[in-house]
């Protein structure tokens, strides 16, 4: 059964049945799911193209950013794999795990070492 709707967007959506039906959403609707899918996708191609930064007020990884206060203790898991534990926070992870390349690894453990004596 197909209902013609002139006044809303018409979109198919299946149901359990073998049957297709029309269903009519009205246009603020549908441009509120354009809109959100539009952010999700350029949300997606940004942590794509991110990087970690390091800075002189902390660490800047995959679009969040990470004081130097709340930075608890690192260790290295392997040669390119820097574990962060923070501080204990309701809202993020309490374990970050941030890849370094090989080559900068020595600058990242003096930058580290010298912000956690800076720190105490």
């Amino acid at each position: 059964m197909i209902m013609f709707v002139p006044a809303g967007v018409l979109l198919p959506i299946s149901i359990w049945s073998r049957t297709v039906s029309i269903v009519a959403l009205p246009p603020p609707i549908m441009v509120f799911l354009i809109f959100g899918l539009m952010c999700l996708g350029v949300m997606m191609v940004a942590l794509g193209y991110s990087q970690t930064r390091f800075t002189e007020s902390g660490v800047v990884h995959n679009l969040a950013f990470i004081r130097w206060e709340h930075i608890q203790s690192w260790e290295w898991k392997n040669d390119w794999i820097l574990l962060l534990t923070l501080w204990r926070n309701r809202w993020f992870a309490n374990t970050w795990k941030i890849r370094v390349p090989t080559g900068k690894r020595q600058a990242v453990e003096n930058m580290l070492r010298a912000r956690a004596a800076a720190g105490s």
